[in-house]
């Protein structure tokens, strides 16, 4: 199976009955929806032909050229994306999907993951990286989201916080996450956490005891 292609049938038939049924065969309902259809359909997906037809690096966000055939009817081709899927919680397997199609000059909402590279500079005193942001909200074209967005975090010394507003978006892509919001912070080593904690506390103790 090719990467970005992706072919899927119309379902006529809805129901619990036909769901298992589709299961049996290794195949999953879903619904596709959006961009050039007047109304939801439904379809049957083979999820390993989906899985591979995904990009390894964009994942979810693949633009995919997608064939729907329909018994009887000619064959319609879309772009679209893998907007949601559902996993069995047992099982781990997918159970349905929604696929939605797009309009290639409409921009869409969707999540990137963020990448950390380089090695902080307060590393060398034992500070440690707390993540607090793993995947930023964008809006772009579809041909412009990207696989991931690098966030250099190898000026950080201990104390230091990066947020939003301190990364360099890809050229036609803006974030739809607040600027203040913070991705990532220097802290420093538990033990001098730890210390300086027990030192406020004999502070506040000694005063205590002079009062």
């Amino acid at each position: 199976m090719e990467i970005g292609k992706l072919t899927v049938h119309r379902r006529r038939e809805t129901g619990k009955g036909i769901s298992r049924r589709l299961r049996a065969q290794n195949l999953v309902p879903g619904t596709c929806y959006g961009a050039g259809l007047d109304e939801a359909i439904s379809i049957t997906v083979d999820p390993k032909v989906l899985q591979e037809s995904l990009d390894p690096i964009k994942r979810q966000n693949t633009v995919l050229t997608l064939d729907i055939e329909d018994d009887g009817a000619d064959k319609r081709q879309l772009l679209a994306m893998l907007w949601d899927y559902q996993i069995h919680p047992r099982r781990r397997e997918v159970t349905h999907v929604d696929i939605i199609t797009i309009d290639p000059e409409q921009e869409i909402d969707v999540e990137v993951p963020l990448e950390l590279v380089g090695k902080p500079a307060g590393a060398v005193y034992g500070g440690q990286l707390n993540i607090s942001l793993h995947q930023l909200p964008i809006r772009a074209k579809p041909r412009f989201v990207p696989g991931r967005i690098q966030v250099d975090v190898s000026g950080m010394n201990v104390g230091d916080s990066l947020h939003v507003s301190d990364i360099s978006l890809p050229e036609n892509v803006a974030s739809n996450a607040s600027e203040e919001l913070s991705i990532v912070t220097c802290t420093a080593p538990e033990s001098e956490v730890l210390v300086a904690g027990g030192e406020a506390t004999e502070a506040a103790e000694s005063e205590g005891e002079g009062a």
